[in-house]
C-alpha cells in the first residue's frame, strides 16, 4: 500500500501515458505518442493541523499544499489529469478559508479555464479527463468537460 497520495497519483499518471501510449496501435519502435506535457497550477492550500494524516504525531503542525493537474498532447487527443480545486475558489480574495482551522485553507492563484485559454486550448479540445480520486481537489471542475471520456 503507498503512504503517499502523491506518489499514488504520479504512478497513476504515469500508467495512463503509459495505456495511452500503448493503445495508440503503433509498432514498439515508434514513439509514445505523448508530444507535451505541460503541468497546470491546479490550487494551493495550507493545512492547519496535519496530525490527522498522522494521529498522535505532528499536532498542530501546518503544511502547504501544491494541486497540480496535468495537461498531456498525445497523438490521439488532448488528455486532462485532474481538474484541481473549482475555479470558482479564485474569485474568493482570501480563497475558501475552512470553519476549522486544522482543515486546508485552499486558495486558486490560476483559473483551470484561464490556463487553458492561455495554452490556446478550449475545454472541447479535451478528449479525456482522468481523475485520480475523487476528492474535490481533483474534481472540482470536471463538469467544465461534459464532451470528454471521463477515466476514474
Amino acid at each position: 500500500m503507498l503512504k503517499s497520495p502523491f506518489i499514488a497519483a504520479k504512478l497513476a499518471l504515469a500508467s495512463l501515458v503509459i495505456l495511452f501510449a500503448g493503445c495508440s496501435g503503433m509498432p514498439a519502435q515508434q514513439t509514445s505518442g505523448v508530444e507535451r506535457l505541460y503541468i497546470l497550477n491546479c490550487g494551493e492550500g495550507v493545512a492547519g493541523d496535519i496530525s490527522r494524516w498522522s494521529p498522535g504525531v505532528n499536532i498542530g503542525k501546518s503544511m502547504p499544499f501544491a494541486d497540480n493537474c496535468y495537461l498531456i498532447k498525445h497523438a490521439q487527443g488532448w488528455i486532462l489529469w485532474d481538474t484541481g480545486l473549482d475555479d470558482a475558489i479564485a474569485a474568493l480574495p482570501d480563497g475558501e478559508a475552512p470553519a476549522d482551522p486544522r482543515a486546508i485553507h485552499w486558495r486558486r492563484p490560476k483559473a483551470l479555464a484561464s490556463q487553458l485559454e492561455q495554452l490556446g486550448v478550449k475545454p472541447s479540445d479535451i478528449k479525456y479527463v482522468a481523475i485520480s480520486h475523487t476528492h474535490p481537489d481533483h474534481l472540482g471542475n470536471v463538469e467544465m468537460f461534459p464532451q470528454a471520456m471521463l477515466l476514474v
